[in-house]
């Protein structure tokens, strides 16, 4: 039984008991959409889960079909097929349920599935294709390093229709392609990112300069551009060494990213407002008592600013270590 684990995923064999997990979005015409099979039947569904079962005992497979999971819940599947042994050729695929599309799972399971190809079936090149209008698993095969090389016309049957298909391939020691989000706001967080320092969860990987909207990519490590996924500048009080570096962050977590960041801002700015306000209020209070005496109105005056000075600082003090806290305990996944 080969299973293969990421930060969030699990990829085990099927099961007997994953068949309504698997109909539930093998028979959902969204799922299916750009695919040659489906909408299933039950008996369908019944069939495929069977065959890959039967697969799995196998000693010798030319093809893995994995379920993946996240916290034991199927999610999908994603798979690798051996097309030709002689010349060391793969083909991967992978399919999400409707409901977790947008979570990275389809990128962060075919990463592992790349891996294992490199690794233990020592292939040399992977291909997959979509259909030109599967803007979203463009996306993914982009994001896993992959090139379109061409435009496959009329290649696939799908439901009477002949269908396009596009060829994406990445070859061991391909450099991976920049990543673009396409947001002006990536060119923000990266000077963010740049200085606030640094989660320990974000690790170094690879020798490659590769950021979010920079088209600007080094020589990478072979050994290592196969793992990375979404690259962000190093961050966070790492200084780059002579050949540069890439932080390499798990699909999905730029959100994170984002999130620690603008805790880190909030409670900086809060901590240098309360430090201010403790100023305000040891100078009101001292205006207080030197006044207290020869003007009891304004002395007054000055206790109720240096009051008001006192419990806003406090209430700063409390926002930022809340944001601090916030700061500290998000975690940003990375790929090892």
């Amino acid at each position: 039984m080969r299973t293969l684990a990421t930060d969030r995923l699990l990829l085990r064999d099927f099961t007997a008991g994953d068949v309504e997990a698997v109909h539930a979005y093998a028979a959902d015409p969204e799922v299916c959409r750009y695919m040659e099979w489906g909408p299933n039947t039950l008996e369908q569904t019944h069939e495929f889960v069977d065959r890959m079962v039967a697969a799995a005992s196998q000693p010798e497979r030319a093809a893995f079909n994995w379920a993946v999971t996240v916290g034991g819940a199927l999610v999908g599947t994603c798979m690798i097929s051996v097309t030709s042994a002689q010349h060391r050729r793969g083909e991967v695929g992978y399919a999400v349920a409707r409901e977790h599309w947008g979570r990275g799972y389809a990128t962060e399971a075919a990463s592992a599935v790349l891996a294992f190809a490199w690794d233990e079936l020592g292939l040399h090149r992977v291909e997959a294709t979509c259909r030109p209008g599967n803007l979203g698993s463009q996306r993914v095969l982009r994001k896993l390093g992959m090139q379109q090389e061409g435009v496959m016309r009329s290649h696939m049957l799908i439901r009477g229709n002949r269908e396009d298909s596009l060829l994406f391939a990445v070859v061991a020691g391909d450099a991976p392609g920049a990543v673009r989000r396409g947001t002006s706001t990536s060119q923000v967080m990266r000077r963010l990112l740049l200085g606030l320092g640094a989660s320990r969860s974000i690790t170094l990987v690879g020798r490659t300069v590769s950021c979010e909207d920079d088209r600007d990519v080094r020589r990478p490590n072979p050994r290592r551009q196969r793992r990375a996924t979404v690259s962000v500048p190093r961050a966070f009080g790492r200084r780059p060494d002579k050949t540069g570096g890439v932080v390499s962050v798990a699909q999905g977590q730029m959100a994170r990213v984002r999130l620690r960041a603008a805790a880190k801002v909030v409670a900086a700015l809060a901590l240098v407002l309360a430090v201010a306000d403790g100023f305000r209020w040891g100078n009101r209070w001292y205006v207080a008592t030197q006044f207290a005496q020869s003007d009891v109105d304004w002395g007054n005056s000055m206790v109720a600013h240096a009051h008001e000075a006192l419990v806003r600082g406090l209430a700063l003090l409390l926002v930022a270590a809340v944001a601090a806290a916030i700061g500290w305990r998000v975690r940003v996944v990375v790929h090892r």
